[in-house]
């Protein structure tokens, strides 16, 4: 059986040819299984995100076949010329195929390495094909290996810590600053993307006091009603300095809007409790001079890109780790492999054995022996042929486990009289 993964990735093709390929994740099980309505294709799995679009086969025909297939397939079920597709795909075979799905589930092929979102997009897809009843014995312990392999990388190495967002990287710093931030309220100042991507974080990190301002009411009500927190008028903005433990500023305003003068004169109604500035606003919201007030933190864009692009370079380092893994994995999944089909040969040749034993057995039964001695000679004859194949199908496993080639397994199958099945 071969293994068999075509797809298209951010690291060959532009977003609107990805996203010609794209499955909805409704449309998956109809799509897995027409995709083995083609000749050859015995097992199939679909992942399809915003970055990539793999489909990956357990296949019993030729692999350039199989490509050609699953190419035929995509053209009929987007509605695109086959020359089109094609040079939109990459291919991987077997141990490429293993290698690459390997790489892909714990994000060393994305486009931030080590993002954890890939794996549950991963799992959902296999999730999606068992229930379509589209995976098999071969796919099936492809992608359990996968799930392990995964978690082994994220376990022994690290390649997912620190943040590599800019949102992200503000609540890593907040959490420094606030060992515990479940009690700490929020000030989102502006409706800036990554102010309401913080939001997201801060959320996870168990923060339930938000309030939102902006010049605009109404879109801070929309803000608030979207993460359950509190829309506040931007006249009040002082006040809300008051209260706020975290304030991060995401406006497009072309000058500062929070002043040293105004933080100083906030500071005592505070009792001086610290206070952190999170300024992601290009222009900059907050004056400078605003980080030099005591129990006063400020941090920019620019401070954020820096811890992003520090955990960044972390993550490359641990990517050497993450490759000596995968190269381990799968040599053992490829040794599985290649034991499993060696199997039918294995299993057809003891059949083929055992029926030739019993049908000589038939010819010196008679009808003096009693049943103690035709059972001793039933016994004699299965030793016997035990002894005789083990030392062949030891032979046969250790040859399989290095790369069985398909015309000794051709032959072999021939040479026993056995079928592959």
């Amino acid at each position: 059986m071969q293994i068999i993964l075509v797809g298209s990735s951010h690291k060959i093709a532009e977003i609107t040819a990805r996203e010609e390929l794209y499955f909805p994740e409704a449309d998956l099980p109809e799509a897995l299984q027409e995709l083995l309505t083609y000749d050859g294709l015995e097992e199939a799995n679909i992942l399809s995100t915003c970055n990539r679009v793999e489909i990956c086969v357990a296949s019993s025909t030729d692999p350039g076949q199989a490509r050609a297939n699953i190419i035929s397939f995509l053209s009929n079920y987007h509605n695109l010329p086959a020359r089109e597709i094609d040079s939109l795909l990459y291919t991987h075979l077997n141990q490429e195929a293993v290698s690459h799905l390997f790489k892909v589930a714990p994000g060393l092929d994305s486009m931030v390495v080590g993002e954890p979102q890939i794996l549950g997009q991963v799992k959902k897809a296999y999730q999606i094909a068992c229930e379509a009843k589209t995976i098999g014995p071969y796919l099936d312990q492809l992608f359990q290996r996968t799930f392990s392999v995964a978690k082994r990388i994220r376990t022994e190495t690290d390649i997912g810590k620190g943040a590599v967002s800019i949102s992200f990287a503000a609540v890593e710093l907040a959490k420094k600053i606030f060992e515990d931030l479940s009690s700490k309220t929020v000030l989102i100042v502006g409706t800036g993307k990554m102010g309401e991507d913080a939001v997201r974080h801060l959320v996870s990190h168990g923060v339930k006091t938000i309030l939102f301002t902006n010049r605009t009411y109404q879109t801070a009500c929309e803000l608030a009603a979207k993460f359950n927190g509190e829309a506040r008028p931007f006249d009040d903005l002082l006040a809300l300095l008051a209260e706020a433990d975290i304030v991060i500023t995401s406006t497009n305003a072309p000058h500062r809007i929070i002043h040293y003068d105004q933080v100083t004169a906030v500071m005592p109604k505070r009792h001086f409790r610290s206070i952190f500035f999170i300024d992601i606003g290009v222009p900059r919201n907050i004056e400078d001079a605003v980080g030099e007030i005591g129990h006063v933190h400020l941090y920019t864009i620019d401070d954020l890109e820096g811890v992003v692009q520090a955990n960044i370079d972390s993550r490359a380092q641990e990517v050497a780790k993450s490759e000596a893994i995968i190269e381990e994995e799968v040599a053992e999944f490829m040794a599985w492999l290649r034991l499993k089909d060696v199997a039918p040969i294995i299993s057809g040749l003891k059949k083929k054995v055992n029926e030739i034993c019993r049908e000589e057995l038939a010819t010196v039964f008679s009808k003096e022996m009693s049943e103690e001695e035709r059972q001793k000679l039933d016994n004699v004859t299965r030793r016997l042929t035990h002894r005789i194949l083990k030392g062949h199908i030891l032979g046969l496993k250790e040859k399989a486990r290095y790369g069985l080639d398909s015309k000794l397994s051709n032959f072999l199958l021939e040479l026993f009289d056995v079928s592959n099945g």
